[in-house]
C-alpha cells in the first residue's frame, strides 16, 4: 500500500493539498522557509511594492510550483478528477456522416 503524505481538499474546481504525515509537514515547513527567505531577500533592496513583487515573483512562483509537483508526486490523487471521459463526444454536424 502506498503511503500518501498530502491529501487533497476540493476548493471549487481546484485541489488544495494539506500535509497528513510528518514528512509532509517537514516539506511544507522547508518550502515555507524558502518562500519567506526569498521574499525578505527581494524586499531588502526594494524601494516600492512593485519592485518587491517583480523581484519576488519568479522565486515565489518557482517555490509554489515545486510544492505543487511534490504534492502530485507524493500526495493522494483527487478522486473527483477523472481522466477518462464517461460520455461520448457528439459530432459537430449531426446530419453529416463519414460513411459512404
Amino acid at each position: 500500500m502506498k503511503v500518501y503524505h498530502f491529501k487533497p481538499a476540493r476548493l471549487g474546481i481546484f485541489a488544495v493539498y494539506y500535509p497528513i504525515t510528518i514528512l509532509g509537514w517537514i516539506v511544507t515547513f522547508i518550502l515555507t522557509v524558502f518562500f519567506i527567505f526569498f521574499f525578505l531577500k527581494a524586499d531588502q533592496g526594494s524601494h516600492s511594492i512593485s519592485d518587491t513583487l517583480f523581484k519576488f515573483a519568479p522565486f515565489g512562483i518557482a517555490v509554489l510550483l515545486i510544492f505543487d509537483l511534490l504534492c502530485f508526486r507524493i500526495g493522494e490523487y483527487p478522486n473527483w478528477w477523472n481522466p477518462v471521459r464517461k460520455t461520448q463526444t457528439k459530432p459537430l454536424f449531426e446530419g453529416v456522416s463519414k460513411e459512404k
